[in-house]
């Protein structure tokens, strides 16, 4: 599925709610990159880039 497409559906309301989503666990993730195990820290830095890219689709759309 397109994210962009399905940014699209979202309403004002839902836009702000899934934008608060993906700062949150990007904040999540980021504490776990400075976990001590090394499994942990190397699965949140793949996460990471993921959710990074939907922030940075998300402020591409409200622009």
């Amino acid at each position: 599925m397109n994210n962009q497409k399905n940014i699209q559906s979202l309403t004002k309301e839902e836009l702000n709610q899934y934008s608060e989503f993906i700062k949150l666990t990007i904040e999540q993730l980021s504490k776990e990159l400075k976990s001590t195990s090394k499994t942990k820290s190397n699965q949140a830095a793949t996460r990471l880039d993921i959710w990074e890219k939907k922030l940075f689709d998300l402020n591409s759309f409200l622009i």
